[in-house]
């Protein structure tokens, strides 16, 4: 049975009515924007129920500090990130090749990070001190992995790599890791506009795929 949120968001109080939940939505807009802004130590509640235009009651009737908006947020985030990896169609008719399929995963990894930015900032300050937050995430991450080996076979003409399921999850962590890295301002030698970028990692990955020393006859 799937847990309410409640139960994973220490400090909160769900919303029980229509009303009540656009005040909440509002509270976590609100967040993501400052947290993008300012980084989640330089966001204050008062910051964020200014930016909300919602009460001070509001605010305390469903979290009690900052940690408990930021952790529904998380949650949010898991849940959409969830669903949204399921949906991917990867199929190969859908794409030219399997550097295609890269490019258009590098664009949705990209956008992912850039319509959360505020969000991801946050988890990368208190990941510092907070070794479960990164673990949570892994979920999302592992079933990525898990969709991408499963289409694997059937883009085997295209991959010389000695273990081509290896190949392809490790292709797809280095598209997630340098995504993340280049939206966060990590990596100050990606190329800034996005098309050039997920060319980049595309062909980067297709080289995974088709490392010489690790090659089929």
């Amino acid at each position: 049975m799937q847990k309410k949120k409640e139960e994973l968001v220490s400090g909160y109080r769900s919303a029980q009515q229509t009303r009540s939940a656009l005040t909440e939505a509002k509270f976590l807009k609100a967040a993501a924007k400052l947290f993008a802004e300012r980084g989640y130590s330089g966001t204050r509640v008062a910051d964020i129920i200014r930016e909300s235009g919602c009460s001070t009651g509001s605010f305390y009737h469903r979290f009690s500090d900052k940690e408990s908006v930021f952790h529904l947020l998380l949650e949010h985030y898991i849940d959409e990130m969830m669903a949204r990896v399921k949906a991917y169609d990867l199929e190969p008719q859908h794409f030219e090749s399997v550097e295609d399929l890269f490019h258009f995963f590098t664009e949705e990894s990209v956008n992912s990070v850039k319509d959360k930015r505020g969000f991801y900032m946050a988890v990368q300050e208190l990941s510092l001190t907070d070794n479960s937050l990164m673990q949570r995430l892994k979920r999302i991450t592992q079933t990525l992995l898990d969709r991408f080996e499963e289409v694997t076979p059937k883009y085997l003409d295209q991959i010389k790599a000695e273990n081509p399921e290896e190949a392809m999850k490790q292709a797809c962590q280095l598209i997630v890791t340098l995504s993340w890295r280049r939206e966060l301002g990590d990596g100050v030698h990606f190329p800034e506009d996005d098309q050039e970028f997920a060319r980049m990692m595309a062909n980067a990955a297709s080289g995974i795929l088709n490392e010489a020393w690790k090659g089929k006859n």
